[in-house]
């Protein structure tokens, strides 16, 4: 991780996307399944409930964003406590439960990435948001459904 920073700062290491025989196909999953759902969620209508509420205060709407926000970051602290307890429970499969973890501590990343860099665009958000919300999230998504459905004994 400190290389890749330091790669990113010096500009030896910058952005240069591929496209994947199978990203048509993915692209329009993500953005319908997760990005969606979590924008209309969040800044959709936390945020915008509490800026309607908090219209009279002097910072009214950054403290609704802040709020907001503070609630994605806590969404991946809750993600880790869920993940804790299916390893705990011993009946859904251990890989699960670390790719739970791994997930939220991607989104609690993403959260301080955020916090701290504030520019979208910076490979240092963008590089855990895409990995996030392209790969270990609907993973864990999909693989939680499978999980779910299975029989019990």
């Amino acid at each position: 991780m400190v290389v890749a920073v330091g790669a990113c700062t010096l500009g030896y290491l910058t952005w240069q996307p591929k496209w994947t025989p199978i990203f048509w196909i993915w692209a329009p999953v993500n953005l319908f399944f997760v990005c969606l759902s979590e924008e209309a969620f969040f800044r959709g209508f936390i945020q915008r409930e509490l800026t309607s509420s908090l219209q009279r205060m002097r910072y009214g709407s950054g403290v609704a964003i802040a709020v907001s926000s503070m609630l994605f970051g806590l969404a991946g602290v809750a993600l880790l406590g869920f993940a804790f307890l299916i390893l705990r429970d011993g009946s859904f499969p251990r890989g699960l439960g670390y790719l739970g973890y791994v997930s939220g501590v991607l989104l609690v990343l993403i959260y301080l990435a955020r916090l701290i860099i504030l520019s979208a665009s910076n490979p240092l958000v963008l590089g855990p948001a895409a990995l996030e919300g392209f790969i270990v999230n609907p993973a864990w998504y999909i693989w939680l459904g499978f999980a779910l459905r299975r029989p019990r004994a």
